[in-house]
């Protein structure tokens, strides 16, 4: 399999990948790394390169695939990764809502 094995790597990019892995562990399944000014600066590493993999996905989606390329993009599909954080939090605030509205008939 080459996606696993090209997880293998060492690589920075893989490197990351991993942090990210750990981090949706600790964190009940959360893949949206968030940060605060007394965050350490390796979840701020780790929240930068999340952003990062968020903007090479628009290039890519755009035809730009020199920054990143498809077997990464699957590799964080697999994950759940966010691509939109705000077409995120407005499907969950929306489910939220509909939700409260079905409580309250």
């Amino acid at each position: 399999r080459f996606l696993e094995a090209d997880l293998l790597r060492v690589c920075r990019w893989n490197q990351m990948y991993h942090k990210f892995v750990q981090w949706k562990e600790d964190h009940n399944g959360d893949t949206i790394v968030q940060t605060t000014k007394n965050s350490s600066d390796d979840v701020k590493k780790l929240a930068k390169w999340v952003q990062n993999q968020r903007v090479f996905y628009k290039y890519y989606i755009n035809g730009d695939t020199k920054h990143i390329k498809q077997h990464r993009i699957t590799a964080l599909d697999n994950l759940g990764f966010v691509w939109n954080v705000f077409e995120h939090q407005w499907n969950a605030n929306f489910e939220e809502l509909k939700q409260y509205y079905a409580e309250k008939k």
